[in-house]
């Protein structure tokens, strides 16, 4: 037997499968070649349009109708969405089309047809809400009101007040993107499931808005809240399918506003320096507060609520201040405030007063 002559006979055969194996389909290529691209891919509201790019597989040769799936696990079984018959691909399987981001927070996507499904898309929107805040607008006297002179969800009988809302920061403190021009309605609550609409704005560029100097919000207690209206984005013509691209309406927690009326302003404000280092403090009392708060101020500046240095007692009408050393000489300020139960501080008005130290002999005088 020629081994020779065989050996020569089989290098066809070992040609001919050699190229049948270099030729052939491998469904491992097809799943390589998939891809999916969706911008934004996460961090987003429910509705946005989004911009889903990718394939399926080349070697189809002709159109496929495509579809979306969704599964909350890797390794689940996968659902159809529903109207989300998104189009074809072309010949080669690309795809390219815009469809809203799904409202789950944490979901996985795809794109299906009858050949074949793309890499699963991870999503993780944003839940709608806002931090809502209630801050005095100026005083009656015109003195501008700080933060710290009022409780959280209090406002002042007779006084306006600002509602703030933040819809970027949230609830929660927690980032979200701004929808600038969105539509927020403030509501007031007037029965079991019954709210009234009280004012309109727009957002601004940094998500927030602010309502102040009206009038119906004086001296109004109750639930308040905001219905964020429906939004849609410009682009959102864009999109195919049966769902539409769009930010859905949604309404923040209510807040309780509570009304309360301003303590009156102690009486009689009166500062003597006995001493270089010493000022002796008093005043008439004020009926009815939980306690007094003595600011101070150095080179007799406009009297005002920064400056704490002390919080005497409801029964307290007066206050000794020990300046310490080197202190002869010195121009003081103080005011004094009357502090209701509601952490709500009495105005300014006249209950103030300046005094000037006597030269302290052992330092040559003054400070």
């Amino acid at each position: 037997m020629n081994h020779k002559a065989v050996a020569i006979g089989w290098l066809p055969v070992l040609g001919l499968v050699a190229a049948m194996f270099a030729f052939a389909p491998s469904s491992e290529g097809a799943a390589q070649r998939a891809s999916l691209d969706v911008t934004p891919g996460a961090g987003w509201y429910g509705g946005t349009p989004a911009h889903w790019v990718g394939t399926l597989d080349y070697s189809t040769g002709s159109p496929q109708k495509i579809h979306l799936q969704r599964t909350g696990k890797l390794g689940s079984a996968w659902a159809d969405v529903e109207n989300s018959n998104v189009g074809s691909t072309d010949a080669r399987g690309h795809f390219d089309f815009w469809f809203p981001s799904p409202a789950m927070n944490a979901v996985y996507f795809r794109v299906v047809s009858g050949k074949g499904a793309s890499p699963a898309h991870h999503f993780t929107s944003k839940h709608q809400d806002a931090d809502v805040r209630v801050y005095e607008t100026l005083t009656p006297d015109g003195v501008p009101a700080l933060d710290e002179t009022i409780a959280e969800g209090i406002a002042v009988k007779g006084e306006g007040f600002t509602l703030k809302v933040d819809t970027v920061h949230g609830a929660k403190g927690e980032n979200k993107p701004p929808l600038p021009g969105r539509l927020m309605t403030l509501q007031r609550r007037t029965g079991p499931g019954a709210w009234t609409d009280l004012l309109r704005g727009t957002l601004g560029k940094d998500g927030a808005i602010t309502f102040d100097g009206v009038a119906d919000l004086k001296q109004v207690a109750g639930d308040y809240r905001v219905r964020m209206e429906k939004y849609i984005p410009a682009n959102a013509g864009q999109c195919v399918g049966q769902q539409p691209c769009e930010i859905g309406e949604f309404f923040t927690f209510p807040y309780h506003l509570k009304v309360v009326d301003r303590p009156a302003s102690p009486l009689g404000v009166s500062a003597k320096a006995p001493a270089p280092s010493t000022v002796d403090l008093s005043w008439r009392p004020v009926p009815g507060i939980d306690h007094y708060v003595v600011a101070r101020t150095f080179g007799g500046g406009a009297p005002g609520y920064r400056g704490e240095i002390a919080r005497p007692l409801a029964g307290d009408t007066s206050y000794t201040d020990d300046l310490g050393p080197f202190s002869g000489g010195s121009t003081v300020s103080y005011t004094v405030f009357a502090v209701s139960s509601d952490g709500v501080y009495s105005l300014v008005g006249d209950a103030h007063d300046t005094v000037t130290t006597p030269p302290d002999p052992k330092t040559g005088g003054e400070r």
